[in-house]
């Protein structure tokens, strides 16, 4: 705002911080998030994985094996550069934003649950 001048010809760096500090506003904070979009597909395929889930005591009842698997593919394998800063009054937890890569991997869980 002070490099901008935006509303006014002279604003200094201190005034903007007060007004900033006197808002709540932190400029450096962001979040990320994801809109998910559902297609016919999508619905169709958890429509029947939570049917399924829905009546796992039921399918056990009568004698029936119940197999669950799970995968992650193409999940980086992230290591920071650097050591996580812990919160402190005040002030957030702070993360370092170099990282190291050390590939993907794919991760694969499965359950077998029966009587």
């Amino acid at each position: 705002m002070a490099r901008q001048r935006l509303h006014r010809p002279h604003l200094a760096h201190s005034t903007v911080s007060l007004i900033l500090r006197d808002a709540d506003l932190k400029l450096h904070h962001s979040r990320y998030w994801i809109t998910p979009t559902l297609d016919d597909e999508f619905v169709r395929r958890a429509t029947r994985i939570l049917w399924l889930y829905e009546r796992v005591q039921c399918l056990l009842a009568h004698d029936e094996i119940v197999i669950a698997v799970d995968e992650k593919p193409n999940l980086q394998a992230l290591e920071r550069a650097r050591a996580t800063q812990p919160m402190r009054a005040g002030q957030g937890e702070r993360q370092e934003f170099e990282y190291e890569r050390h590939g993907t991997v794919d991760f694969l869980v499965g359950t077998v649950v029966k009587n």
